[in-house]
């Protein structure tokens, strides 16, 4: 994966990518003809055979064969709009010399990422948020609205980073500098559903063969492909080819019954299920994920599917994974039954939706400095936004574009790409190509879930192929994580209840232990809070402290603060 890095200065007549150096992680630029518009990108584009001829026949000369060089055709041709031409994961960063405009934009639906920060002078962008954490201009503050933000939702929301002075650009977003103006814009929203008229079996014929290209044009070697067993991993197992296909099924707290059914619906499919048998080291796992994250993350799965990944790293380098199948065709909708009671309208109804703490609970364990200085955030407000902005009146259709927008890009593929960053797989997502997803939400909520079953869509694919006694279940299971409850009573203690993170001035250290003791003794199940929290304290430790991480609190601040 190539790494863009670059910084502008206002006043400056020039660029430089790659903070003023060449070095081997730096992307390469691709350039037009006349050498005035540059590009760096970390792209892998699906529809670039058919962009290259579409250039070539409009007069363009390509000498390379690289996304830099085809973004760079493309801006020349279409200008800063080219980029909803693109397909397929990217991130890039266009210098129009001409103009002196600097272009930065992020892919459709957020597989790449791009953080930018202003500067004196000017402004810095990255694609890789700790580039910018280490340049001396920009530095490791953290932000306290983020942070309020992480503990309500689980992830930091774009536009806001784990930094109180780095912002990245939201999916489909690009950002246009013309000297000392700094303008955002939306270049693509998903549309709205299509009338019911249009017949199921034609959507489910355009669904089985989008799947079947992108799997047939992405894998060269063998590839992995993460088969949990779930329906939508089978569908991804059913459309690829045994040959040029490595099913991984890792054993992690697994049901018996489960592995068996799926490992004979693999065979049945003319495939040879490979079986990994992990168990997660908690902390060493959660340790490496802050410090690949650069943001906290604190959903469990994500220390889960990290283990995964090692897991697979055995058999492939890059590896198929259902990632957003369930969100887009109704099979995991977190708050189904509060969306179904209708619109969301106010913050107390968001608050009740999308938290991940009961907000009463969540405040009540900040310190008084702290809640001050969160006392006007609101965690929730974006969400409320992009509520209100979709036309629908399906409560599922709304639910599903709202974590479309949101988790989806700043939770689930975060949590996914860096995972499998640190165990050196190239994770492939066929389910969100851009194509698919249009089809995903253009297709009607009673089209895609039928009574409490959801993937009713992708599950009438599968029947083409797999008997009855073989289809994964109807419900999707509970994550449970019993991992969990070892892990934090090993952690807790010395993680938390040490004046390291009492020193962050976040938590009051007697609202703390109030919960933690509530949680041993069965009061309360608070394990996911604590696992938040401490996921949190890993960062700091991790991103913010940084080479000082060993060191007690004071020396760690002044360390990190030289």
């Amino acid at each position: 994966m190539s790494a863009i890095h670059g910084r502008l200065g206002f006043d400056t007549p020039e660029i430089a990518f790659g903070g003023g150096t060449t070095t081997p992680e730096v992307a390469v630029a691709g350039v037009n003809e006349r050498r005035t518009i540059r590009v760096v990108a970390d792209a892998r584009l699906t529809n670039a055979r058919e962009l290259r001829s579409l250039l070539e026949s409009r007069g363009h000369r390509l000498e390379a064969s690289t996304d830099a060089e085809l973004i760079a055709h493309a801006y020349q041709e279409w200008g800063p709009q080219a980029v909803a031409r693109l397909r397929g994961p990217f991130a890039c960063a266009v210098w129009d010399a001409e103009a002196r405009r600097l272009v930065l934009a992020r892919d459709h639906i957020g597989l790449r990422r791009i953080y930018y920060a202003l500067i004196p002078g000017g402004v810095a962008f990255a694609s890789e948020i700790q580039r910018l954490v280490e340049d001396y201009d920009v530095g490791r503050e953290w932000s306290p609205e983020a942070i309020d933000a992480y503990l309500a939702l689980g992830y930091v929301p774009a536009p806001l980073t784990a930094y109180r002075r780095i912002s990245k650009l939201e999916p489909a977003q690009l950002l246009q500098v013309d000297g000392r103006r700094l303008r955002l814009e939306q270049y693509w929203d998903v549309p709205a559903a299509t009338p019911a008229s249009i017949a199921l079996d034609e959507r489910l014929a355009t669904l089985d063969a989008r799947l079947r290209a992108l799997l047939d044009h992405q894998a060269g070697a063998a590839a992995g492909l993460l088969y949990s067993g779930s329906t939508a991993s089978t569908a991804l197992l059913s459309a690829s080819t045994p040959e040029r296909t490595i099913p991984v099924t890792v054993d992690i707290e697994e049901d018996a019954s489960n592995l068996t059914r799926s490992e004979t619906a693999a065979t049945w499919l003319g495939h040879s299920r490979q079986l990994e048998v992990a168990a997660p080291d908690a902390m060493t796992l959660a340790i490496e994920f802050a410090t690949r994250a650069h943001e906290p993350i604190a959903d469990p799965a994500a220390i889960v599917q990290l283990a995964v990944m090692h897991a697979a790293r055995r058999h492939a380098d890059s590896a198929f994974a259902a990632h957003g199948a369930s969100m887009l065709w109704a099979g995991h909708t977190p708050h189904e039954v509060d969306r179904a009671r209708g619109r969301i309208g106010n913050v107390r109804d968001a608050r009740h939706v999308y938290s991940s703490w009961d907000d009463q609970l969540r405040r009540g364990i900040y310190t008084r400095d702290f809640s001050w200085q969160v006392r006007e955030a609101d965690p929730f407000s974006r969400h409320l936004a992009v509520h209100a902005s979709h036309p629908s009146d399906s409560a599922l259709e709304r639910g599903v574009y709202v974590d479309l927008r949101t988790s989806l890009a700043d939770g689930v593929l975060l949590s996914a790409d860096r995972a499998a960053a640190a165990a050196g797989v190239s994770l492939r997502l066929p389910f969100l190509d851009r194509d698919l997803v249009v089809l995903a939400v253009t297709t009607p909520a009673a089209v895609k879930q039928r009574g409490l079953t959801g993937m009713h869509a992708l599950r009438r694919v599968l029947l083409r192929r797999l008997p009855r006694s073989l289809m994964p279940s109807a419900r999707r299971p509970l994550a449970h994580h019993a991992w969990l409850r070892r892990a934090l009573a090993a952690m807790v203690p010395d993680v938390l209840l040490v004046p390291r993170f009492d020193g962050r001035g976040i938590v009051s250290r007697v609202a703390l232990r109030r919960l933690w003791e509530d949680h041993c003794r069965g009061r309360h199940d608070y394990a996911p809070h604590l696992w938040s929290l401490l996921m949190l304290e890993f960062w700091f430790r991790q991103c913010v402290d940084g080479a000082a991480a060993g060191d007690p609190l004071e020396y760690a601040v002044l360390k990190a603060a030289a």
